[in-house]
């Protein structure tokens, strides 16, 4: 059985690849005028977690991006090398990736909150 300091030691370490690997990404946003929300684990490892980067896992790093800024921040994805996942239209794989399961950096790109102001539930 493996011991919660073990766990947490693998979190921070895939936690600490995952970040690493957003520089490049922001770097090229920026250089573009792209300026992602970042949502979910992301945002609470930024604020609620920032003290302990190894006390919340992600499998993946959630960040918002204006829908007319989403095909811009997709090139910027592919000229670092990362690629589409198959069937996810706004999930891209790269980077050095996670060191948990051996897997890569999984970004997903949300152009909007759809539980904030669902079309179904507009009068």
């Amino acid at each position: 059985m493996r011991s919660i300091a073990s766990h947490e030691l693998d979190t921070l370490a895939a936690n600490v690849v995952r970040l690493d690997d957003l520089g490049p990404v922001l770097d090229g946003w920026a250089a573009r005028g792209i300026r992602p929300v970042a949502l979910k684990g992301l945002a609470l490892l930024r604020t609620v977690y920032a003290r302990d980067l190894g006390a919340r896992p992600m499998s993946d790093l959630d960040l918002l991006i204006a829908p007319e800024r989403l095909v811009e921040a997709e090139e910027v994805l592919f000229d670092l090398g990362y690629t589409r996942v198959p069937h996810h239209q706004h999930t891209f794989v790269g980077g050095r990736g996670g060191l948990r399961g051996g897997g890569t950096t999984r970004i997903d790109l949300a152009p909007d909150i759809w539980y904030l102001d669902p079309p179904a539930l507009r009068g």
